[in-house]
């Protein structure tokens, strides 16, 4: 434990494993969206910054990312095309691959207060490469992917090229 900020854990048993959550200061989820690399978007994550009740931090199995939606832009851009619009993870077609979950990785989501799906804010691609791997074996659907969770504390609907639908119903 790094400090007092991360005094607030919820235990929660899922089969025969505890799955610790812990609360994560912002800071520490802007930290971990740089060092994920690639192009810099934290706009998009500060967008939210003033949206979100509470980060936490816990690992689910890859098999539960399967139910995490993408993040999109257009209705005519790759995660509505693979998703045939519904922007679920496990919908994704595409050629399964091996693929490696590497342990310091994580997916960056925001919950939806009223229905409770997840959203993918930073991992769309890793998340992808995921499904499509645990469906050519090289994932094991109990592999554990480390997920920090924006709680919003409003349904929000995104709207044009900003950002667009969280989900479609």
């Amino acid at each position: 434990m790094r400090s007092r900020e991360f005094l607030s854990y919820r235990v929660a048993t899922w089969g025969s494993m505890a799955n610790v959550v812990k609360q994560v200061p912002f800071a520490e989820v802007e930290t971990r969206w740089i060092a994920a690399g690639g192009k810099d978007t934290r706009g998009i994550l500060k967008s939210f910054e003033d949206l979100v009740e509470r980060w936490s931090e816990e690992n689910v199995t890859a098999s539960q990312v399967a139910e995490f939606r993408y993040i999109g832009g257009i209705p005519t851009e790759k995660w509505a095309v693979i998703t045939g619009g519904t922007y679920r993870i496990g919908d994704s077609v595409g050629d399964a691959q091996a693929f490696e979950w590497q342990p310091n990785w994580s997916l960056i989501t925001v919950r939806d207060p009223e229905n409770g799906q997840r959203v993918i804010l930073d991992g769309n691609n890793r998340a992808e490469r995921l499904e499509l791997g645990r469906r050519a074996g090289s994932v094991h659907g109990e592999t554990k992917i480390a997920v920090i969770t924006g709680e919003l504390v409003q349904p929000i609907r995104f709207m044009r090229k900003a950002i667009a639908p969280l989900w479609h119903l």
